[in-house]
């Protein structure tokens, strides 16, 4: 539900609308922000009602973005390790990756698991945490197999209180994760069976 100045707000909209038989939206939206601007007290309550949530819409920008970085440096790596077939500019790209000094599986474990109402970072996790985000992962079973095989690697080592900072070590993580992707290319598809 609305609270009053928001709901002031969509019927400021709503009666634009009825106005007109043909509009743009960002023309509309134009116009009532102009409005809700000349208004200093409606601005003041609009703002303060609305800013939790621009902030948290934007704080899952954020974290959508981490995951389109982390999936990106996951097949960036993947070509790496395979004969590239593509022209001077994108090799020129894959030997830039090949000399960053931060592996891309190290760039990975910025990334935040989702675990039921947060988001936590890998070496941050618990290892009743890492169940969590495994049973999440297993669930969704779209192309996370190197991760779901590497946070399992993982979880072996963890008790259910500890944190992965400490047991393991980014380098090890590392060597860890690496394995578990090279594994994902030594296997055959339908080999990957649960448990493994």
């Amino acid at each position: 539900m609305a609270t009053p100045t928001r709901q002031l707000v969509k019927d400021m909209i709503e009666e634009r609308y009825d106005d007109l038989d043909e509009y743009k939206v960002p023309v509309v939206v134009d116009e009532i922000t102009a409005l809700i601007r000349k208004d200093k007290k409606l601005y003041a309550s609009y703002v303060n009602e609305c800013l939790r949530t621009m902030v948290h819409n934007e704080a899952l920008g954020v974290v959508h973005a981490q995951r389109i970085r982390a999936r990106r440096a996951a097949e960036m790596q993947d070509a790496l390790d395979e004969p590239p077939l593509t022209s001077p500019a994108s090799l020129r790209e894959l030997e830039k990756r090949l000399n960053s000094k931060q592996s891309d599986s190290l760039r990975w474990l910025k990334h935040a698991e989702y675990i039921g109402t947060q988001h936590v970072k890998l070496m941050a996790m618990t290892g009743r945490q890492l169940d969590l985000a495994l049973s999440y992962r297993l669930m969704q079973r779209d192309g996370h197999d190197i991760k779901i095989r590497f946070m399992g690697q993982i979880r072996a080592a963890v008790a259910d209180d500890q944190a992965v900072e400490e047991v393991w070590t980014a380098e090890q993580l590392e060597e860890l994760f690496q394995n578990a992707r090279k594994k994902r290319r030594d296997d055959p598809p339908a080999a990957d069976q649960k448990g493994s």
